[in-house]
């Protein structure tokens, strides 16, 4: 039975990654000259180098050349074996295809290179299925001739049931003889059979022992493992001998080695950061065809900061030709965007199916793109939200009921009580459409709007209590006065927004006064950033019993650095059932990793859960998921998980998107597949301004038949703003129109 093993790199001496396309031809080259002869020996030696003998690779200026050679001198065997040789190679592509097509003319010759690669296609299925057998009796005869590489190869092949059935044994068989033989690459390999019995005592140490013979014998795939196994954490760690084993293995050219160099010298993370080195091995790693390195070429072409990451110029015309490079070498990354830009038609010519095409290749990655695990499932899905058959059912109350609500609105709202569910701001939100003129309900709608249990829209309370903007009601004055300076109402309102709001703190509004606090601690608006003026508005709020004071005094507190007051306007705010304070709260305190503080933490988050909290309530079903800090209980976890979404918190409806899509069930919902249930739960979450959720949105509206062409591109800088990197490409591509 095949085994795929995780985590495994492409060897130098196997090119398990191919590209099945027909086979080009070679350019066409011009006549030969005696300097040509004396280059073309120089670099023959220099690849005989490489392959034989471990030596840094040519460039890849020496591998045009070599095929400008062969293209012109067909019956030369050495050269045309050297050459296919050299494709195996993952600095030269990995395309095993690329290597059996160009050995064809040599079909029977007794030459162990030609027998390596003619067998190792023909066992791959190149041939045709009756052939495949032959082919591993062709590798099994350069062996037997006495060729390292090939014993090397069919171990590989053995080992991963590639082009062969797996058989453990003949892999261990193989591997010995190849470094018998004088395969370096042998020491790794047999390292890597390791990982198929991990209950031997002495596994470990082997695994040790041979990737440091490989290494000391210069093989770059053992470099490369052993710099993994430095770097790892552990007992053993050594960063400093980790990083030089993996410089040795970019040296000689191992792309993935060198992509790492580069990413670690961009981000300064093991090596001081050099924008120079940066740029010089990434670009090393994406001209030997490693994907992630194109697509990083890719955004920094586009991007002038990132740009000047590698010390480089950005040349916006190159950008689509490195995504397209990526995309064919397998990036997932370069694989989704290029997709999404097919999809919407953003810079290239729409194209549906080439589009599907890469979005099923990103998502089936290892490491599935999150934008293509769920673009796949809603490609040309209906994107309108049905009609109801029928409108629904009036919400009739007594006064009586009315009242009721109210109460644990204002307990909520004005104690800290737990919020009202769902289904009691639905109530409220009828009885206001009833009762326009009740002033009381309206504010009280108004209020829960505000908060993030109710969507967290200052704007919609805004709007509601526009009637009634010639009222001197406090509340009032305190909810349209903070819009208006925020600019809801226009650039010229932001003034009479302030005069308003600071009448009703004069009014003895604590919550005015709260407002007010916070936007001169944060400078928001037309308020200049003033301290001193922050905490005069906080504690005056403090001795009116504000509901939120004693949050945003402990924010205030943190952000000045003050940590020992921070940590006590927190835990008062906590204690005081501030749901919002317990969820910090309860993060700040499971950051010591004590089983103490952990269940402390728990405690904390299933307060905030019951006070309404979504956060709370999404991170404490996280818990009871794991177990942890608390008892396993995934029918609860699934509830509070549930809640959470209902009360918009973003990661709960991504999470029951991808549950209804069947892309990621982490709860265990086990729903049956509903597109239309998982695309509402993904508007869900873009509303929450969830990134993947936006541009996932804007994708499939852009790739609708008639596409809207406003509000996608508005969702795609929103998502641009919160970080997500192909909103980010999507919008520089679009606003540049460039050419392709």
């Amino acid at each position: 039975m095949s085994v795929k093993i995780l985590g495994c790199v492409v060897l130098v001496c196997v090119a398990v990654a191919f590209n099945e396309s027909a086979y080009a031809d070679l350019p066409a080259g011009r006549a030969p000259t005696a300097d040509d002869a004396v280059i073309h020996q120089k670099d023959i030696e220099a690849f005989k180098a490489t392959l034989d003998r471990l030596y840094p690779s040519p460039s890849q200026e020496a591998l045009h050349r070599l095929e400008q050679w062969v293209s012109g001198h067909t019956n030369d065997l050495e050269s045309s074996a050297l050459l296919a040789r050299a494709y195996l190679l993952p600095q030269f592509g990995s395309d095993a295809h690329k290597a059996w097509s160009i050995l064809q003319p040599f079909r029977g010759s007794k030459d162990p290179a030609v027998l390596e690669v003619l067998g190792f296609g023909d066992a791959l299925g190149y041939s045709g299925p009756d052939e495949r057998k032959n082919g591993i009796e062709l590798i099994k005869e350069a062996a037997e001739q006495g060729n390292g590489p090939a014993a090397t190869l069919l171990g590989k092949m053995y080992m991963t049931g590639q082009g062969a059935s797996q058989d453990l044994i003949q892999a261990q068989k193989y591997f010995t003889l190849a470094v018998k033989l004088g395969d370096r690459r042998g020491y790794a390999c047999a390292a890597q059979l390791l990982h198929f019995f991990p209950d031997s005592p002495d596994n470990a140490a082997l695994y040790r022992k041979l990737l440091e013979t490989g290494a000391q014998a210069g093989d770059p795939s053992a470099e490369y493992e052993l710099a993994l196994a430095k770097l790892s954490p552990g007992p053993d760690r050594n960063v400093e001998e980790g990083m030089e084993w993996m410089k040795r293995s970019a040296e000689w050219g191992l792309p993935i080695a060198q992509y790492l160099i580069g990413t670690n010298y961009k981000a300064g993370i093991l090596l001081n950061k050099s924008p120079r080195e940066a740029g010089k091995w990434t670009r090393l790693a994406a001209e030997a065809h490693w994907g992630d390195a194109e697509f990083e070429m890719g955004v920094a072409n586009l991007d002038a900061k990132e740009a000047s990451s590698y010390m480089m110029e950005p040349h916006k015309d190159e950008a689509i030709p490195w995504f397209e490079r990526a995309a064919k070498d397998d990036s997932g990354d370069g694989q989704c965007l290029l997709g999404e830009m097919y999809l919407t038609g953003i810079v290239v010519k729409k194209d549906l199916s080439r589009g599907t095409v890469l979005i099923e290749a990103a998502a089936k990655q290892k490491e599935p793109i999150p934008e293509a695990r769920i673009l796949r499932k809603l490609i040309g899905f209906n994107l309108d939200t049905p009609e109801p058959t029928a409108l629904p059912a009036h919400i009739t109350q007594t006064p009586e009921a009315h009242q009721a609500d109210m109460k644990r609105f204002l307990a909520w709202l004005y104690q800290l009580q737990p919020a009202p569910d769902q289904q009691a701001l639905k109530r409220l939100e009828q009885w206001v459409t009833d009762h326009p003129d009740d002033l009381d309900a309206s504010v009280t709608l108004a209020s829960a709007y505000g908060y993030a249990e109710f969507g967290g829209s200052n704007a919609k309370g805004w709007a509601l209590l526009g009637r009634f903007r010639n009222s001197a009601d406090p509340r009032v004055l305190q909810i349209l006065g903070l819009a208006d300076a925020l600019g809801y109402s226009g650039q010229g309102a932001r003034e009479d927004g302030v005069h308003m709001l600071e009448r009703s703190a004069e009014a003895g509004n604590a919550e005015a006064m709260t407002w007010l606090g916070y936007l001169y601690d944060k400078g928001k608006g037309p308020f200049p950033q003033d301290a001193q003026k922050a905490e005069e508005y906080y504690q005056k709020a403090l001795k009116l019993g504000g509901r939120h004071v004693l949050g945003r005094l402990a924010n205030h507190y943190k952000t000045i650095g003050d940590q020992q007051k921070y940590m006590q306007y927190l835990r008062q705010a906590a204690e005081a059932g501030d749901s919002e304070e317990q969820w910090e709260l309860g993060i700040v305190v499971t950051k010591v990793q004590t089983p103490k503080t952990i269940a402390e933490g728990v405690e904390l988050f299933r307060k905030s859960a019951e006070g309404g909290w979504p956060s709370g309530q999404m991170l404490y079903a996280r818990c009871l998921q794991a177990g942890l800090g608390v008892a396993k209980d995934p029918a609860q976890a699934r509830m509070w998980c549930q809640r959470a979404a209902e009360n918009h918190d973003s990661e709960a409806a991504m999470t029951l998107a991808d549950a209804y899509l069947g892309t990621e069930d982490k709860f265990g919902f086990d729903f049956p597949p509903d597109r239309a249930a998982g695309l509402e739960s993904l508007k869900a979450a873009a509303r929450a301004e969830e990134p993947t959720a936006l541009t996932v949105l804007a994708v499939l509206y852009l790739s609708d038949s008639k596409p809207s062409q406003k509000y996608p591109f508005d969702w795609l800088k929103k998502s641009s703003a919160r970080g997500n990197l192909d909103a980010r490409i999507l919008c520089s591509l679009n606003d540049d129109k460039l050419p392709h």
